[in-house]
């Protein structure tokens, strides 16, 4: 997480509980992507957990490096196409399953996008104002367009979904969204997927709706 080392772990470890326990709600097996999203969360948090120690002690740079890549990888790459595929295999409604499907391929792309950009001019990260500061992708394009773009599968594809717990979902990580860039913007990165992370503890409720909801018919 953003704020240190200890929060992290402790946001690690209690996703990795939530994680568990959504995994074990997985009725299909359409549902365990959607149901492991915590547990993935929970590895990114240790990552960074991890970066923490190794940045204030500056024991391991080999091990810092290995670290910031491991975060931004899922960060940049794993969670624009993770997102929309998840919501697109527990999803009943074809329309939204048709335009969860181009989200996908937009996440895919704008992955993609983030790989080469990573492998092309590297990153590296500081701790700044007791935060964790991620530099990465220099001048492609304009960082708000990429912004927006990098929104449309990791947020905009839970507008799409037809559950209302999934919607609400959505309005909570627009509003975290807003929140970090008002007073975070520096390590926005960070801040938001700690927020993203925590938000992924809706995923058993919405797996206990989907159930609910089979079990009625």
């Amino acid at each position: 997480m953003c704020f240190s080392a200890q929060a992290s772990f402790a946001a690690s470890a209690i996703l990795l509980l939530v994680g568990v326990r959504s995994v074990s709600q997985v009725k299909s097996p359409r549902q365990l992507m959607f149901a492991s999203t915590p547990l993935l969360f929970s590895m990114q948090q240790l990552s960074e957990g991890i970066l923490w120690l190794t940045l204030a002690n500056s024991t391991s740079s080999i091990l810092s490096t290995i670290m910031i890549y491991n975060f931004l990888f899922f960060a940049l790459i794993i969670w624009p196409i993770w997102i929309p595929s998840a919501l697109f295999l527990v999803e009943k409604n074809k329309f939204s399953q048709k335009i969860l499907s181009i989200f996908t391929i937009i996440g895919g792309s704008i992955a993609l996008y983030f790989l080469y950009s990573l492998v092309t001019q590297g990153s590296s990260a500081q701790i700044i104002k007791n935060h964790i500061s991620y530099n990465f992708y220099k001048s492609f394009f304009h960082r708000g367009i990429m912004a927006f773009i990098y929104c449309i599968p990791t947020v905009g594809s839970f507008f799409i979904a037809s559950m209302p717990i999934l919607k609400f979902f959505g309005i909570a990580l627009l509003t975290s969204i807003a929140i970090t860039v008002v007073f975070w913007k520096f390590c926005f990165t960070s801040v938001w997927c700690f927020f993203a992370a925590l938000l992924s503890i809706l995923t058993i409720i919405a797996l206990k709706q989907m159930n609910n909801v089979q079990s009625s018919h």
